[in-house]
């Protein structure tokens, strides 16, 4: 689609210097509307460059709206693995500041486990659309970097279910509880609800 052809040459123009000129060094990368999709450029030794030399990172991304199974997995190997390995990853040392938006439930499905990523230097965090669950990888995410956030919102995140007739394994009063023993230096903590799932 146009869509899709739009996004590979931002890209690839933002990967692919002129010939003689080194990579963009860049502190502040903010990406809208991203599609998932297996783009060879993530895979490339200047896209890690990029990402180790940001403090601010902000990705938005929007679910394939075509039908099967291509679909589903390209949204699930995105989030899954693409995110934490090539976007996060390498910007360990440096990011003081990330936003992660989804406008589809992620966490129970797919699986997104940000749990081993340290973050020394982060002090702003903005989540939109995360699951939270039992297993705790997107709590103990947040908890873990306790010392330093500031500024914490919790977009639209849910609390996982299972079943309409059962009750959370897990609740926001417990989330909640952990986030205030836990998170020591925390100055703005905000909630926000913009649709019928979150």
């Amino acid at each position: 689609s146009k869509y899709f052809m739009l996004q590979t040459f931002i890209i690839q123009s933002l990967l692919s210097p002129q010939s003689g000129h080194a990579p963009p060094f860049l502190r502040s990368l903010t990406l809208n509307n991203l599609i998932p999709f297996p783009a060879p450029e993530y895979q490339s030794d200047t896209f890690e460059f990029i990402m180790s030399n940001l403090s601010s990172l902000s990705l938005t991304t929007h679910a394939l709206r075509f039908k099967g199974r291509r679909g589903e997995d390209m949204w699930s190997w995105f989030w899954s693995e693409m995110v934490p390995e090539r976007f996060l990853e390498p910007a360990q040392k440096t990011l003081t500041s990330l936003t992660l938006f989804s406008d589809q439930p992620i966490g129970q499905f797919p699986t997104v486990d940000l749990s081993w990523l340290r973050f020394s230097r982060l002090t702003t965090l903005t989540l939109s659309g995360f699951t939270f669950n039992e297993q705790c990888n997107t709590e103990d995410f947040v908890v873990y970097h306790g010392r330093t956030l500031q500024h914490l919102t919790l977009d639209t995140c849910a609390m996982h279910i299972g079943s309409k007739e059962s009750t959370p394994l897990r609740s926001w009063a417990s989330v909640y509880q952990r986030f205030a023993d836990r998170l020591t230096t925390l100055l703005e903590f905000k909630t926000v609800r913009r649709t019928g799932w979150g």
